[in-house]
C-alpha cells in the first residue's frame, strides 16, 4: 500500500484502490468526534436525535442518506449514525477538506474517502465505498450533492451514486435530515437555546440484484432508481420537516 495516499488526494485510480483497503482508526475516531461534539455542545446547545427501533435493528451495513445544510452537520451526524448503533460509518467527503496534508490525514483517520464532485470517479468511488459496504462498514453520504445554503427547509433531489451503491450491494438506505445547522437557524450556546435535532427514518429495503448481462443488470437499477429514488426523496423531506417540527416545538 502506498503511504502517501494518507495524506493525499489525486482522484486517481490508485488513489481509490488504497481508499479501498483503508480502515477508520477507532482510537482516534473516538477521541476526535467526541471532543468536537462536546465543543459544539457548548457553542450551539443541546442535541436531540429521534431513531426508530427499525434503524437500530439493522444487522449489517447501510447507506445512510443525509441533508446538508453547514459542516456543522459531520460532527452532529456522527453522533447519530453512532447512537443508531451504525458506528464508524465511512463519510463520503469534498475533495476540498483533503487539500491540506494534515487535514487530509486527519479526515482518512476518521474513515473519509474524497470525491472530486466536480469530475467523480465513480468507477473508484463504487471500487471503494462498495468494499466498505461488503466489508459490513456503513457509509455516510450527503445524498443532495452540495450544500444547501437557501431554501434550507427543502430537500433537492437525491443523487443516485450512494441509491446505487445500496442497490448493488444489497443494504438499506437509511434516510437522515438534521435541523438547527442551517445559515438562517439561530443557536443558542449551554443549552439555551433550541437544540439541534437529527432524524432518522425507517429504512428503505430494496430488492434483490438481479443477475444477467450488465445490459439486464443496468436496465434494471435504471428501473429500481426511476422508481424508488423518488421515495427516498420523499423520506428525507420528511426526516427533515419533523427535525424542525420538534426543534420548533421545543
Amino acid at each position: 500500500m502506498d503511504k502517501k495516499f494518507n495524506t493525499s488526494f489525486d482522484n486517481s485510480a490508485k488513489y481509490y484502490d488504497w481508499a479501498s483497503q483503508s480502515k477508520v482508526n477507532k482510537p482516534f475516531h473516538f477521541v476526535v468526534s467526541r471532543a468536537l461534539f462536546g465543543i459544539m455542545a457548548v457553542k450551539n446547545g443541546n442535541f436531540v436525535s429521534e431513531i426508530p427501533e427499525s434503524v437500530k435493528q439493522i444487522k449489517g451495513p447501510a447507506v445512510i442518506a443525509s441533508t446538508h445544510r453547514s459542516w456543522l452537520d459531520i460532527p452532529y451526524f456522527v453522533q447519530a449514525t453512532e447512537r443508531a448503533d451504525l458506528r464508524y460509518a465511512r463519510p463520503v467527503a469534498k475533495d476540498s477538506l483533503f487539500k491540506s496534508n494534515f487535514l487530509a490525514l486527519v479526515f482518512h483517520k476518521l474513515g473519509a474517502v474524497a470525491v472530486d464532485r466536480k469530475q467523480p470517479n465513480f468507477e473508484g468511488i463504487n471500487k471503494s465505498f462498495g468494499s466498505f459496504l461488503d466489508a459490513g462498514n456503513s457509509i455516510n453520504a450527503f445524498t443532495e450533492g452540495t450544500r444547501v445554503k437557501s431554501d434550507t427547509r427543502t430537500v433537492l433531489q437525491p443523487k443516485k451514486t450512494a441509491f446505487h451503491l445500496a442497490l448493488r450491494h444489497e443494504v438499506p438506505i437509511v434516510p437522515l435530515a438534521i435541523a438547527g445547522v442551517a445559515v438562517d437557524d439561530k443557536r443558542s450556546p449551554l443549552w439555551f437555546g433550541k437544540p439541534i435535532v437529527a432524524v432518522m427514518g425507517s429504512p428503505i429495503y430494496l430488492p434483490p440484484l438481479i443477475e444477467g448481462d450488465d445490459r439486464t443488470v443496468q436496465k434494471f437499477i435504471f428501473s429500481q432508481t426511476r422508481e424508488r429514488l423518488v421515495e427516498l426523496h420523499i423520506a428525507q423531506q420528511t426526516c427533515l420537516d419533523e427535525a424542525y417540527n420538534i426543534r420548533d416545538n421545543y
